[in-house]
Formats: structure tokens, C-alpha cells, sequence
């Protein structure tokens, strides 16, 4: 039933589409009593030559409204993986650029807070904060709005807005307190207050660059840290204004990274930056190679997250470098039979210790090379070109115009080099294919599905490779484990790391005036010996994270 249909959805599709807030933050949502009247300003000598944000309203990601949902009602549903895709230009699915609201997408956002609230409410003991629970005492349901809305929009909601939800209330408690219970719970859902993020900064600051209020740094830590939306605790120090004070803020820091919940983010960042978010979707041709089902893509989803887990968790002290030359993975029974590896057995994932000249880190992982080709065979070009993008935040030229640029059918030729070659000795071609290729060809000792291989079709693989355009790693090598070993002693590698971690991080691309804040994560990143942990503290010493700029 759409009984909220002709609120709440107009407000997420204006909201969607103009960029205006449906309902306007006020000085309540700042802070309670105890917060600052002296607020923090930006450093001078950063701002003269650090940028800000500007100011902006940032919608949950799929994965945030999932997880939020969860801490919010304990409803682990997951709706939002049944919503339509979402992208980002960043790169990332929590880009803050995306903030256009399809009507696809509100039908979907109605439609899940209607299941949602349904089933909250078939646990009214649990949800209402008086006892005994009461859905007909309008005291009860009052508090729960302002309990529940200081929750669910992260910040304490004003008094119009428990007027209004109580409102609400009373419509529906015509039929029965309990669906006015749920129809309160439906609206709130379906405000941009739960669906946005807003970082629009302290309204009673004048100057043109403004620090973030204590609820909006809030939000904005807790879903980078978790994922998620802020906890009770976190929410009391931005209510009185603690979270200003560093010695709080750094006490909060340690907290929220010692908890569980930051795995999440960390993983996170590296299932996108390496593509491994697309095997649970992944095919391939199962004449070719019927080692390859959907328990091999799992299992090799979980090897990457134990070596992430190991780094960041466990170690706590990982680098960069160990990431991408590691003599060991982690894997489970199903793996083990896949990768060849004996002595594995149960379905926990084991630390065991690969064979140097066939495997070295994580690049050379099934898990991150079988999404770069086709069904039928390796794509050195995809290869290639994700090294030279994503890991070295290199530039390929366009293609020339009407350029032709086919291949020889697989079976024509004996190996997938022979067929890609063509790119290279191809005038047409070679202008663009000289800087992906010849890097791929390095990685051809890895089929489509990312395992090992001596042979193809019966001919020896031939895996020497070279990279050209670069100021300090370029020349020939033979196998993964040379092009490895290069890739993680090149500083093009570190910073470009360094610059995916700020475009994750902030949900945009860089701007002209961020130079020193990308800067300064990049020098301390390498100072630290690539530590996983330093790229997160050096973006949270940047203005960039702290404060926004009206436009």
C-alpha cells in the first residue's frame, strides 16, 4: 500500500532532480546546548593553497542504505541490492556526484520503507521507548519520533518536524495505532534527511569556506570509517559539542577504527579499486573452463578480504608494497582444488605459501585478473590498461578516427599474444596499444579465469612485456613477478594509490586547488613505508575533510 506516495516521493524526486532540500536544516540540527561558539577556521597557510569541497548534499550508496538500515532497525534485508546500478565518476559507488534520484529509484525507496516499516513494527515491544509499549499513547509515539529522527537523520530533529510526523501519526491511527506508527516510520524513511548526507556546514559562520558542523563530521566519519551511520556515542559528543575538542576526536578515531565495523570500510575501498565487486556477477565459458562456478568467485572474493583483513586487522602495519609482492594468499578447500594447491581442506580460509615464480600478490590473483578479459580467453589490452589507468593513473591516447581495430577469431591463431600483437605492430593501433599491451603480455601466464599456465595451445607462454611512458619504471621484464616487483617499488604506484584513497574518501574527483592536500597523504603514505593505515589519518589532517565552500 503507497500510503505515503504523494509525500514522501515528491520529496525525493524533487530533491532528486533540483538539488533543493526538501526540508531546510535549522540551528537545532548544530548542536545541543553545550555546543561551540568558537569554531574552528581553516588553517591560512593550508587555504592559499588547499580547496575545499563545496558545499553539498550527499546521497547514501546502496551498500550505506543497506547498512544503515540495519544499525538503524535490525532489519538485514538488504534491500538495496534489488535497486538499479548505481555509478559514480569517481570511480566509487559513494561518489557524491551522484545525487540525481531516478523515478525508478523512488518507486524502489517507497517500496522499501514500506516493507521495511511493516516489518518494524511487528516488533512494537522492541521499537517504542515507553514500557509497557503502548503504539495508542501519543507521549510514547512522540518520543519515539525524536528518538528515532535523531537516529535515522543523524542530528536532533526539530520541533516542526515532530510536529509533522506526528501529524502523520494521527492519519493513520485513525485505522489502528500501529499503522500510524508505520506510516511515520515510511515518511521518515523516504526524507532526504535519511536518504542525503548534508554537508552544508555551520549556518551561522560568514566566511566563504565554513567548517563542518559536529553532526555533519559525524556522518561524514562514521561513513568512512563503517559505512554506516553514527553510533549512540558518536551522536553525544556532536550533541554537546565534544567532537571539536582533538583530544575527543582522536579518542573517537581510535574507537571507531577498533571496531569491527571498519573492516567493512577498509575492504571497501580495495573490492573497488581492484574490480573485485564483479565476481560474484562474473561468467565465463564453461566449455573452456569448467573449473570455473559461482563457489570458485566466492571463495576468491573471501581470499582477497583475508589478505586485506590480514593487513590492515591483523598486522595492522601492512604496507602497500607486501600487498602486491606477497609470497602468500589465503585460501579455502574450494580454492586450494582451483588454484592446484594440496594439503587444504574445510571451508576456513588458510595462510599458505605460493610458489614465487607463478604468483606474487595480490595483481596476480585470479580474483582481480579474471575480470580483466573476455569469457573465452585473457585480455592483455584490459590488462594492460588497468595498470596503466588505475595503478600507475597514467593516460592512454584516443584511437585515431574509423581506426579498425579487429582481431584474428581465437581459433585462427595459436595464443592470445599472437592475436594482440596485432595491436602493437598495427600503426593504427600501436599509438594507444604500445602503453596497455606489452603490460599486459606480462600477465599472460594467467588464463581467463586467473589461473596459472606454462602452455596455451600447446605453445609456450611467452610473458615479457615492457612499459614505455613512465619516469622512472620503464624498460622490458619477464613475468608477473618482474612487472610486480617494478610496479611496487614505482612512486607513480604509491601516489596513484594515495589519489584513488582521496577520491574514495571525499566521494569526488580532485580539483586544481588540491594539490597540497594530495600532497601531503602522498608524503606521508611514503614516509610511512606505504602503511594502509597512514593513507587514512593523512586525508583526516587535510581541510578537505574538515571544511566546505559555499558557492
Amino acid at each position: 500500500m503507497h500510503r505515503t506516495n504523494g509525500l514522501c516521493l515528491a520529496a525525493v524526486a524533487l530533491l532528486g532532480c533540483t538539488g533543493q532540500i526538501g526540508e531546510p536544516p535549522s540551528a537545532t540540527a548544530i548542536g545541543g546546548p553545550g555546543s561551540p561558539r568558537a569554531w574552528p577556521t581553516p588553517d591560512p597557510e593550508a587555504g592559499a593553497c588547499e580547496s575545499v569541497s563545496p558545499t553539498r548534499v550527499w546521497r547514501l550508496s546502496h551498500a550505506q542504505y543497506d547498512r544503515t538500515i540495519a544499525d538503524l532497525l535490525g532489519d538485514t534485508s538488504e534491500p538495496a541490492r534489488g535497486f538499479e546500478p548505481q555509478a559514480s565518476g569517481t570511480g566509487f559507488r559513494n561518489g557524491s556526484d551522484v545525487g540525481f534520484v531516478s523515478e525508478t529509484l523512488a518507486e524502489q525507496y517507497m517500496h522499501a520503507s514500506e516493507a521495511i516499516a511493516e516489518r518494524a513494527v511487528a516488533s512494537l515491544d522492541t521499537l517504542l521507548p515507553c514500557t509497557p509499549a503502548d503504539p495508542g499513547d501519543r507521549g510514547c509515539v512522540r518520543d519515539l519520533i525524536s528518538a528515532f529522527g535523531r537516529r535515522a537523520f543523524r542530528k536532533p530533529i526539530t520541533t516542526e518536524q515532530v510536529e509533522m510526523y506526528l501529524g502523520l501519526y494521527d492519519e493513520g491511527a485513525r485505522t489502528s495505532a500501529e499503522l500510524g506508527v508505520q506510516i511515520v516510520l515510511e515518511a521518515m524513511l523516504q526524507s532526504p534527511h535519511f536518504l542525503y548526507r548534508f554537508e552544508l556546514g555551520d549556518e551561522r559562520a560568514t566566511a566563504p569556506v565554513v567548517p563542518l558542523t559536529a553532526h555533519e563530521v559525524a556522518s561524514e566519519l562514521s561513513y568512512l570509517l563503517w559505512d554506516t551511520m553514527p553510533d549512540q556515542t558518536l551522536l553525544a559528543k556532536a550533541d554537546d559539542g565534544s567532537l571539536y575538542d582533538p583530544a575527543e576526536l582522536a579518542a573517537q578515531l581510535d574507537r571507531m577504527l577498533a571496531d569491527p565495523r571498519a573492516e567493512h570500510a577498509e575492504w571497501s575501498f580495495f573490492e573497488q579499486y581492484f574490480r573485485l565487486d564483479r565476481l560474484p556477477t562474473l561468467d565465463k565459458d564453461p566449455d573452456l573452463f569448467p573449473t570455473w562456478n559461482d563457489a570458485v568467485a566466492a571463495s576468491l572474493v573471501s581470499e582477497a578480504q583475508s589478505m586485506v583483513h590480514y593487513l590492515t586487522r591483523e598486522r595492522a602495519d601492512g604496507t602497500l608494497e607486501e600487498l602486491l609482492t606477497a609470497d602468500y594468499t589465503f585460501v579455502d578447500e574450494t580454492l586450494a582444488d582451483f588454484y592446484g594447491i594440496s594439503g587444504v581442506s574445510g571451508s576456513e580460509m588458510q595462510r599458505v605459501t605460493l610458489d614465487p615464480a607463478e604468483h606474487a600478490g595480490l595483481l596476480t590473483s585470479a580474483g582481480v585478473l579474471a575480470p580483466l578479459g573476455s569469457q573465452q580467453s585473457s585480455s592483455p589490452t584490459q590488462r594492460g590498461l588497468f595498470v596503466r589507468i588505475e595503478m600507475l593513473c597514467g593516460a592512454v591516447p584516443d584511437p585515431p578516427a574509423n581506426v579498425a581495430d579487429t582481431l584474428e577469431p581465437p581459433g585462427e591463431v595459436r595464443t592470445t599474444r599472437d592475436r594482440y600483437e596485432a595491436h602493437v605492430v598495427n600503426e593504427s593501433c600501436s599509438a594507444c596499444h604500445q602503453y596497455m599491451d606489452p603490460i599486459g603480455f606480462g600477465l599472460e601466464s594467467y588464463d581467463a579465469t586467473g589461473r596459472f599456465r606454462t602452455t596455451e595451445n600447446g605453445q609456450p607462454i611467452d610473458a615479457s612485456g615492457e612499459i614505455i611512458g613512465t619516469s622512472e619504471i620503464d624498460g622490458t621484464f619477464d613475468g608477473a613477478r618482474e612487472l610486480v616487483e617494478r610496479l611496487a617499488s614505482s612512486t607513480a604506484v604509491r601516489d596513484c594509490v594515495a589519489l584513488h584513497f582521496f577520491r574514495y574518501a571525499l566521494g569526488r574527483l580532485e580539483q586544481s586547488g588540491d594539490d597540497c592536500a594530495i600532497a601531503r597523504i602522498r608524503e606521508r603514505f611514503a614516509t610511512s613505508g606505504t602503511r594502509l593505515d597512514e593513507l587514512l589519518r593523512a586525508l583526516l589532517e587535510s581541510n578537505s575533510f574538515w571544511y566546505r565552500k559555499r558557492t
